[in-house]
């Protein structure tokens, strides 16, 4: 996948796991300084981490010269897959108590 691809389909993520997030956080009735911290650090593992982890397997892959095989693309893409399903998940179950 090129660059031309992978930024703006990486900053797309960004920004819907951000608006998710912010969405369900201001429906969350505790807004204190460790509430916060808490949000913040579930937003940082599943989206930010992922996303440079994914960046930098696809940088790996295009050093070596690996960028045209495609099982490795996909194991390259696994983190941000990972760190998107476990957003939903953590959003969806705290949506319910939410209601």
């Amino acid at each position: 996948m090129s660059r031309r691809i992978v930024i703006p389909l990486l900053a797309s993520v960004y920004l819907m796991a951000g608006g998710l997030t912010y969405v369900t956080f201001r429906r969350y009735p505790d807004h204190s300084g460790a509430v916060v911290a808490q949000w913040l650090l579930f937003y940082v593992v599943t989206v930010i981490y992922p996303a440079i982890w994914t960046l930098q397997h696809l940088r790996l892959l295009r050093k070596l010269g690996l960028e045209q095989s495609q099982p490795l693309r996909r194991y390259a893409w696994a983190p941000v897959i990972v760190g998107g399903t476990s957003l939903l998940l953590g959003l969806s179950l705290l949506s319910v108590l939410l209601r």
